[in-house]
């Protein structure tokens, strides 16, 4: 796996700002339930108050009435004008409950759509850091054993770099490599026998030299054995013709 500690880290920080964003819109969508519950709560209280107020209007229309026609005592028009004074006292009171209970609900419906735009951003921005992550994650194409790789734990990775792992996919046909001194490479020729020793087996392998040049001599045999792996040391032994 190749890491990026920037990444990372943006993926961390995003993922608290998501949570605090989640936390945010869960207050709102609680208090925006309230809010709600309020405001119909003054729009009824208001409705009300209006029942009361045309009541108080009517009765003083009619004491008026009365009034004109001798037919009311002025005590009787007063007592129901100061009726339609406190009904409509308490119906202005009540409209601006209710218009301050209604101007809460839009703040709210406002300020939770913004922060559910944000979190529906914060989301995608996560999601975008993690697939950018799991670019990080090495597969091969096959099964198989990794026998060599490009650079060590810690070193950064170009971006187009190939090669970075070498994979075995046949453990059955390898080969040894062995580094011998120049006087020795003269005396050893393609086809002559080798008896390869591995410290995890107690019996040797067979091979056969099939390579001599450039101060190398290569040696392949059949592996029979998950035991033995690429990268492994061997001792040698060519046996002369």
């Amino acid at each position: 796996e190749i890491r990026s500690t920037v990444l990372e880290s943006e993926r961390d920080g995003l993922s608290a700002e998501i949570n605090r964003l989640r936390s945010r819109v869960g207050t709102l969508e609680s208090s925006l339930i309230a809010a709600r519950l309020d405001a119909a709560k003054a729009r009824e209280s208001l409705t009300a108050a209006q029942v009361q107020l045309d009541e108080a209007q009517k009765v003083l229309a009619r004491q008026q009435l009365l009034l004109s026609k001798g037919a009311a005592a002025r005590q009787a028009v007063d007592r129901a004008q100061a009726a339609f004074d406190s009904a409509n006292e308490i119906y202005q009171e009540r409209r601006k409950l209710l218009n301050a209970a209604e101007q809460r609900v839009a703040e709210l419906s406002r300020d939770l759509t913004a922060q559910q735009q944000l979190l529906a951003e914060k989301d995608k921005e996560y999601e975008n850091a993690v697939a950018q992550i799991s670019l990080g994650e090495v597969r091969s194409p096959a099964d198989g054993f990794v026998v060599a790789r490009k650079g060590q734990v810690g070193d950064v990775v170009p971006e187009g770099m190939e090669d970075l792992f070498l994979i075995a996919t046949d453990l059955t046909h390898l080969r040894v490599v062995v580094d011998a001194p120049p006087e020795l490479i003269g005396e050893v020729q393609v086809g002559q026998q080798a008896s390869l020793q591995v410290a995890e087996l107690q019996e040797s392998l067979s091979g056969r030299v099939t390579e001599v040049a450039g101060g190398r001599i290569v040696i392949e045999f059949e592996n029979q054995t998950p035991v033995v792996k690429p990268g492994m040391k061997v001792q040698a032994v060519i046996r002369k013709q």
